[in-house]
């Protein structure tokens, strides 16, 4: 993360007010860059030790002090404007899928647009009554949104391209496919 973080951090603008939670999973190489930043709405959490990317956003969603949670990992960039147009497109849905395209350090930017399992808007009460993610539980952001629809929580998908998805040969959806 430590390569990515402070260009998403710096990807997230926005006209309305917002923080910005970044959970630190012991890695102080990642945690010394976080540290660097200078960005009033940054709220930076460090873990000791590495338990797992959803266990770390269980942990953060209960700080958040706004009604939405928009999650997202420390590779991706949010496309300018995006955040400004999230929240009142979700109206009165209780989650939002969140469009993607995709994009590599290597190539140009003229990836795939697909929605993205890991990226999602969602009210915070929601997902904290169904207790967040599933720790360590494979496709565990399939296996939130299918718990959440269950629970029959209303969800949509973005109207817009909201992030670019960073494929890189560190990325676990990458290793995953080897």
């Amino acid at each position: 993360a430590e390569k990515y973080i402070e260009e998403c951090i710096n990807s997230i603008t926005t006209t309305t007010p917002h923080e910005i939670l970044v959970g630190v999973d012991g890695c102080k190489k990642t945690l010394n860059v976080v540290n660097k930043l200078k960005n009033e709405n940054l709220k930076v959490f460090n873990k000791e030790k590495n338990t797992g990317a959803y266990d770390t956003w269980n942990m953060l969603i209960p700080k958040a002090s706004f009604n939405h949670v928009l999650i997202f990992a420390a590779d991706d960039i949010m496309i300018d404007g995006f955040l400004d147009n999230a929240i009142s497109e979700l109206n009165n849905f209780d989650f939002m899928h969140i469009r993607c395209k995709t994009f590599s350090d290597n190539a140009d930017d003229d990836g795939h647009i697909w929605i993205a399992d890991g990226v999602i808007l969602i009210r915070t009460e929601v997902i904290m009554s169904v207790n967040g993610y599933q720790r360590w539980q494979c496709s565990a952001d399939t296996e939130l949104k299918l718990r959440l629809i269950h629970h029959g929580y209303l969800n949509k998908a973005s109207n817009s391209v909201g992030f670019k998805y960073r494929r890189h040969e560190d990325s676990l959806t990458m290793r995953m496919g080897k």
